[in-house]
């Protein structure tokens, strides 16, 4: 009896007679059937040929097996239906089946092999790279020296739908290939919809989702004309990679946009973004550089953030983004830590006439449990320097601060007891040149909140409640007179008291609504607050505010918010309503809607956004946008128009995916 596993070497056609089982067997004998299907082999060494099958058979210089066969040589592996391997020739013809190699899998209809060459052919091939790269399909491969195929009748499309009229294909007469990195063609001609559209003489195609080259170009319309550009993206490594991106704007000119990513470890890395060039209109260089980043190893913490622009003018030429181009800033933030140490370091320019800085040292040790009671940020203390400065010296300034604070939790049965202490000293030093001021405050505060928690079933919702009552105060004295810096130095109350009430409607497998309110009383009169949050299936919605009544009964609301949100698979709509006291958000309405329309499995989206300032009615911006999806996942057409308040012309922006040809 001989084994249904084969050792075949030196690619020569040598047959060791050991390998099939030990004795010399007659070449016309037949073996039985293995009685397991054999697993997938992974892959024979240089020089060795490893075949299995469900059934093997010897005639005269011919082996034949029929499936399932599997075939591993020089680290790949092949599954077919049946092979004929010829021991005089070293030939090995195959059926049907796959070639698995690390670079992708090729299918095929029929393989004539010679393998001590690495030469051979094979008949209606199709390769599929890895995942976002396109697939390609022949009427012939053939197998050359270096790893290089040669492929005649090619067809190739970043498109999912086999069998089916492609949205887009290239076809070429000739190509050569290399696996896993990219394939070129001569006689090549560009397919829409399988309608020839554009003539191709020679063309490169990269078969890798990461691979260095050109992108599709960017073309849009700005206030200051056209913007056409052409991206390289260029692989740096498995964890780094950059895109330059040269384009041209109108009146203003040639502009460089780079962008450059790394990561060090899973989670920890950071992006690098720069752009800039001469404007002709201003007749100087200009440009703006953004940097974020990341590291933790170990006990270890590092971030930093840098923003830059060369001008105030520059994010309101520029710029996009209305909210970007309402402040123009420069920032630079670093954080180093480790273990229960944290140093941080903010400095910012609001405007060109005020730079501040910030410096800020913590020690946070974690929560620990003595008994009953749990400890909650058991301390943290941290020391501050702020410096402001303008054109009116006698506002300029710089404090230091100090601060510890400590919260424990303690169970009383149904109940739990919440306190939380806290010191802080704050002391500030005036910059004017005729009168130099010296300012000082003290506090200290407390609170003390006693929360029981309440709950009943209704059916499948259970309605859980939780009131509570808080109490607090703050023992504060100053040493000359505070400068008005709010908000900076917020002024906190001499004391407070109030409810709190948190409320919950649970479902068995959901929270579909949940919130909170509070109510505080303090010597300037009431400080009530809300939150309330719903969501259920693809419905959403939020509640946000804050508002102050004093005394005398007037009222303001320093801040709210309001959202309403529709979200799934078809429809994305959102209205928004913001006011907030001192923000650039200040009082704005916001809305939007994304419609995606299937077509004949298609996906048409067509878009709008607004927004508006709350007060007068004035439409600060607003957006249309249609974009097409093909149901093959490898098209994406997209438009979109905006009007601004601050333009005096439309942006408009032209978006092209089409597969592989993006990074």
């Amino acid at each position: 009896m001989i084994a249904s596993s084969l050792v075949l070497a030196s690619f020569m056609g040598t047959f060791p007679a050991a390998a099939a089982g030990g004795a010399q067997q007659p070449m016309s004998s037949e073996c039985c059937d293995s009685q397991q299907q054999p697993a997938p082999l992974p892959g024979g060494s240089q020089g060795t040929i490893v075949l299995e099958a469900g059934k093997i058979t010897f005639s005269g210089e011919l082996v034949d097996g029929t499936g399932p066969v599997f075939a591993a040589f020089q680290g790949s592996w092949l599954e077919a239906e049946s092979f004929t391997w010829n021991l005089r020739e070293g030939r090995l013809l195959l059926g049907p089946g796959t070639w698995h190699m690390p670079t992708g899998n090729l299918s095929f209809s029929g393989a004539n092999l010679l393998p001590g060459r690495s030469a051979g052919a094979l008949e209606d091939p199709g390769y599929l790279g890895e995942s976002g790269s396109p697939s390609v399909s022949a009427q012939r491969l053939y197998l050359q020296s270096g790893g290089e195929w040669k492929l005649h009748g090619l067809e190739a499309t970043a498109c999912s739908c086999p069998g089916e009229c492609q949205p887009w294909s290239i076809a070429a007469r000739r190509a050569w290939v290399r696996p896993g990195q990219g394939l070129r063609f001569t006689g090549g001609l560009l397919r829409v919809a399988g309608l020839p559209v554009l003539p191709l003489p020679v063309g490169y195609m990269a078969l890798a989702s990461r691979k260095s080259g050109l992108l599709l170009p960017l073309l849009e319309w700005t206030p200051d004309g056209y913007q056409f550009g052409v991206p390289f993206y260029l692989v740096m490594g498995p964890s780094a990679d950059a895109t330059l991106t040269p384009t041209y704007r109108g009146t203003r000119g040639p502009r460089l946009l780079s962008e450059f990513r790394y990561a060090l470890a899973e989670g920890e890395g950071g992006e690098l973004d720069a752009e800039g060039g001469y404007d002709m209109s201003q007749e100087r260089w200009r440009g703006a550089m953004s940097w974020q980043h990341g590291w933790a190893p170990g006990r270890l913490r590092s971030a930093a953030d840098l923003v830059l622009v060369s001008d105030a003018d520059y994010p309101d030429d520029i710029w996009d983004d209305y909210l970007a181009r309402q402040l123009p800033f420069h920032e630079a933030r670093l954080l180093l830590g480790s273990g229960p140490f944290r140093l941080e370091h903010d400095s910012f320019q609001d405007n060109y006439d005020a730079p501040q800085s910030l410096l800020l040292a913590t020690f946070s040790r974690p929560a620990r449990g003595v008994g009953r009671l749990a400890f909650r940020d058991q301390l943290d203390m941290g020391l501050a320097g702020v410096g402001k400065s303008s054109t009116a010296l006698d506002e300029s300034w710089v404090f230091g601060r100090a601060g510890v604070g400590s919260s424990a939790i303690l169970p009383l049965g149904p109940a739990r007891l919440e306190a939380d202490l806290g010191a802080s000293g704050l002391l500030l030093r005036g910059l004017g040149l005729q009168d130099p001021q010296l300012a000082a405050r003290a506090s200290a505060d407390s609170s003390l909140r006693i929360t029981i928690p309440m709950w009943a079933d209704h059916g499948a919702w259970r309605h859980l409640l939780q009131p509570s009552l808080a109490a607090g105060g703050s023992l504060w004295g100053n040493m000359g007179q505070l400068p008005d810096l709010a908000p900076e130095l917020p002024e906190v109350p001499t004391w407070w008291l109030g409810p709190r009430l948190e409320s919950r409607w649970l479902e068995q497998a959901a929270i579909p609504l949940h919130g909170w309110a509070e109510v505080l009383l303090s010597p300037d009169g009431l400080l009530p607050s809300i939150s309330a949050w719903y969501q259920k299936n693809a419905w959403s919605a939020s509640l946000l505010g804050e508002a102050r009544w004093d005394l005398s009964g007037a009222y303001q609301v320093p801040m709210a918010a309001v959202e309403l949100r529709h979200d799934d698979a078809v429809l994305d709509a959102w209205l928004r309503l913001i006011h907030a006291q001192q923000a650039i958000s200040q009082d704005q309405f916001t809305a939007g809607l994304a419609w995606t329309l299937p077509l004949l499995a298609d996906r048409w989206t067509p878009s709008w956004r607004v927004r508006m300032d709350a007060r007068d009615g004035t439409l600060l911006e607003h957006a249309l946008g249609l974009s097409f999806e093909s149901r093959c996942h490898c098209l994406l057409v997209g438009i979109d128009a905006t009007w601004a308040e601050d333009r005096e012309t439309p942006g408009i922006s032209f978006r092209l995916d089409a597969g592989s040809f993006n990074r």
